[in-house]
């Protein structure tokens, strides 16, 4: 694989067998990295379920230890500061809460869930104007919104 290109899972291999990266060369690396012992560059998806299932049965001082797990780790991730936010809103710390939802979409701007999540919180506090902003914003990125 050339060095430097970062490769799709789902793309042709590069090195021409005609399988899927993921499927050839990719799982490869995956296991150089396992025993090398690098984390991997986003966090299980068992955390999140973890963490999804603590914060809808309304368990959220639990649901914000399980996402603060997933942040010692990858303190970039968007989707984890997002839904600490949630969890802070729902347990009365409204501002506390806001100030997250707004870090999570700094961290990535690209993140419907965090926009829309973010779109909510202000609402929920009130800031319709700025609220509807943000709003519309998911609208245009989502699959059917406008380009």
């Amino acid at each position: 694989m050339p060095s430097g290109k970062q490769v799709s899972r789902n793309a042709p291999c590069p090195c021409g067998s005609g399988k899927k990266f993921k499927r050839c060369c990719g799982s490869q690396v995956r296991a150089v990295t396992a025993r090398a012992g690098a984390r991997p560059l986003s966090p299980p998806p068992q955390m999140y379920a973890d963490a999804m299932k603590l914060r809808n049965s309304g368990q959220n001082l639990a649901a914000i230890k399980k996402y603060e797990e997933i942040l010692r780790s990858w303190p970039k991730e968007a989707a984890a500061i997002s839904g600490r936010g949630q969890c802070l809103v729902h347990i009365g710390q409204q501002e506390l809460g806001l100030e997250e939802a707004r870090r999570a979409v700094k961290s990535d701007p690209g993140n419907l869930v965090c926009v829309n999540e973010l779109a909510i919180i202000l609402f929920n506090l009130g800031k319709v104007d700025e609220s509807l902003k943000w709003a519309k914003r998911a609208v245009k990125m989502g699959p059917h919104g406008a380009k």
